[in-house]
């Protein structure tokens, strides 16, 4: 193994735009983030992550590419595009991420364009190939391999043009909130992006839950991770419902940290009674439910594939503030954009289990690239149309 890696390190200090792709098995290993941390350091390369790699990579940093995939980010999917070598660490490259495998990586796997081809370190060869096949295999314990590939590397100065170059395409494309007017319901970004702007000051401290659906890719947009575990989430599993316990066993495992449920009103239904199980054990989690109409995650896709047939939707809605109340847990809602800094104020400094009801506008989640369409092509127009 030791001869693969130095031939993969010799790789790398080759290459002048190289990425990371980062995915949780950087954070299963202990000392994983660290590792991580290190070789972006040391070898000047960007990170950018998979949906469940967030929180791996501190994304304060100018070397932070945010989440890949059909609704990552423009400018992550853009450096992949054109990387002349991919690294994998610890990631699944599902169709989700991948988009068009066809156009995945296209500049990597060109060798007439200079591409130095994508070399995946893992632990599970099933991860291995499900949808882009690496032409370097890493077998093996990241906190074994990653050290070793440390202790090879070398900085290369030819690389501040390629970080330069990201710089550029950040402030061309980035995650854009749109802006609801006076006395407006607030856009479900503009939720994520306050709560985001008021926790800044202890994101050290702070752990987010999703479950699935629309509110899940808003969180991971606008949600900025800088510490292992930032955001939890069902990822792959697509649980409906899985915010709030997963809330739950968070705040049990970390007394200390403020712990936030955001969920869609569809799928906190489905376990909205674990609101009196943290009430009973006074387990002070804080809940964000986004209540606009369930099933809007479900309709994006029936219209592009059913045209107007529409079914596993609802125009109706419940007051779920007054539902928290009921079960004797605190509860407000907010219907106008202009009080949502102050609701979310409210939410963060309560003292037992609270909810906070967002009456939200009804947008679909952009950026999103059909999963047919090769990433770094038609994402950034889309998303900025």
């Amino acid at each position: 193994m030791y001869e693969k890696i130095v031939r993969v390190a010799d790789v790398i200090n080759q290459s002048r735009t190289p990425v990371i792709c980062a995915g949780n098995g950087v954070l299963a290993t202990a000392r994983g983030c660290k590792l991580l941390s290190k070789i972006s350091r040391k070898a000047q390369i960007p990170v950018a992550t998979t949906l469940l790699g967030l929180g791996s990579f501190d994304e304060t940093r100018e070397e932070a590419l945010h989440m890949i995939g059909i609704h990552g980010a423009p400018y992550a999917n853009y450096a992949i595009r054109n990387a002349d070598l991919l690294i994998v660490v610890g990631a699944t490259l599902d169709e989700r991420a991948v988009g068009n495998s066809v156009g995945f990586a296209a500049k990597a796997l060109d060798k007439d364009r200079g591409g130095r081809g994508i070399v995946h370190f893992d632990i599970n060869a099933e991860k291995l190939g499900k949808v882009i096949q690496p032409t370097e295999i890493i077998l093996g314990d990241l906190s074994e391999t990653l050290p070793i590939l440390i202790s090879l590397l070398t900085p290369v100065d030819e690389r501040d043009g390629w970080l330069d170059q990201i710089q550029m395409w950040k402030k061309e494309y980035p995650f854009q909130i749109p802006v609801a007017r006076a006395k407006n319901r607030p856009h479900p970004e503009q939720v994520v992006a306050e709560l985001n702007r008021q926790t800044t000051p202890m994101k050290s401290s702070t752990t987010v839950t999703t479950s699935i659906g629309q509110h899940q890719m808003w969180t991971s947009q606008h949600f900025r991770c800088t510490h292992p575990h930032s955001l939890i989430t069902s990822g792959s599993f697509t649980t409906m419902g899985f915010s709030l316990p997963a809330a739950i066993g968070a705040k049990l495992a970390l007394p200390d940290q403020q712990v936030i449920a955001m969920d869609g009103d569809a799928s906190f239904c489905t376990t909205m009674e674990e609101l009196i199980t943290a009430l009973q054990h006074q387990i002070q989690i804080k809940v964000i439910v986004f209540n606009s109409r369930p099933g809007g995650a479900l309709s994006p896709a029936e219209k592009s594939v059913y045209d107007i047939n529409i079914c596993c939707d609802s125009k109706s809605s419940l007051d779920f503030d007054r539902l928290a109340r009921s079960m004797g847990c605190q509860g407000q809602r907010c219907e106008r954009v202009e009080d949502l800094p102050h609701a979310i104020y409210w939410l963060l400094r309560c003292r037992g289990p609270a909810l906070l009801d967002v009456a939200t506008s009804e947008p679909e989640v952009i950026p999103i690239a059909s999963s047919g369409t090769p990433q770094g092509t038609d994402v950034g127009i889309a998303y900025c149309a």
